[in-house]
């Protein structure tokens, strides 16, 4: 899945790079997630909603939230698929596929960005405040938060929730453990807009505003 940066229309690939279907939102889409076995796309927009289509790209449900939404991510497959968005009133909030409200979660600050294991028990947040938040899946809970030194911009998570990868625009980007203890803080050259970890930990990635990508 390949969204454009512009009012253009998010375009799904396969594994050989051919188009295999593209949809149109109100505005450019900003961020996008995909379930493991690519029956549902979410994907967020600059028109204050997000778009929720099925693996064809048919529009399942879509909602306009009236705010700024930057972050969202998918668990589950099939019928128990479930999406996850972080909005800018500081929401956290869980929708089944059919669109209908399962949870709903308040943090102090906008969410910027977020990830969640593959069976949903655990949610990380990132918000504008500067905090990166562990939230329990189950029930919204937050379980503990790691006061970084700017916006959190991106957060990534292994597989079992014990590593936490979190990039900030203090131009650091910032290893925590199960418990949100500090592993190891990265500096870098310039703001830290993504990060990504692999499903064991063993691998970190983290981009930034300087054009580059450090593995």
């Amino acid at each position: 899945m390949t969204i454009q940066r512009r009012a253009l229309p998010g375009r799904a690939a396969d594994a050989g790079g051919a188009v295999q279907w593209q949809y149109r939102a109100g505005q450019a889409m900003n961020n996008a997630a995909v379930a493991e076995d690519g029956s549902l796309v979410a994907a967020t927009s600059d028109d204050r909603s997000f778009y929720v289509l099925d693996g064809s790209g048919n529009l399942v449900w879509r909602e306009v939230l009236g705010i700024d939404v930057r972050a969202v991510a998918i668990y589950g497959t099939g019928e128990r698929a479930r999406v996850v968005i972080g909005s800018d009133d500081g929401y956290v909030t869980i929708y089944n596929r059919d669109g209908d409200t399962l949870l709903r979660s308040r943090l102090d600050y906008d969410v910027q960005s977020l990830a969640v294991t593959a069976n949903g028990r655990w949610i990380v947040a990132g918000t504008s405040d500067g905090l990166v938040s562990l939230l329990d899946g189950s029930n919204g809970k937050v379980v503990w938060q790691y006061k970084a030194g700017g916006n959190v911009t991106s957060v990534a998570m292994t597989a079992d929730a014990g590593t936490i990868l979190a990039g900030s625009r203090d131009k650091k980007a910032y290893l925590l453990d199960g418990d949100g203890k500090l592993i190891q803080a990265f500096p870098m050259q310039s703001e830290v807009l993504a990060t990504a970890i692999s499903g064991d930990g063993a691998v970190l990635v983290i981009g930034g505003t300087n054009n580059r990508a450090v593995l």
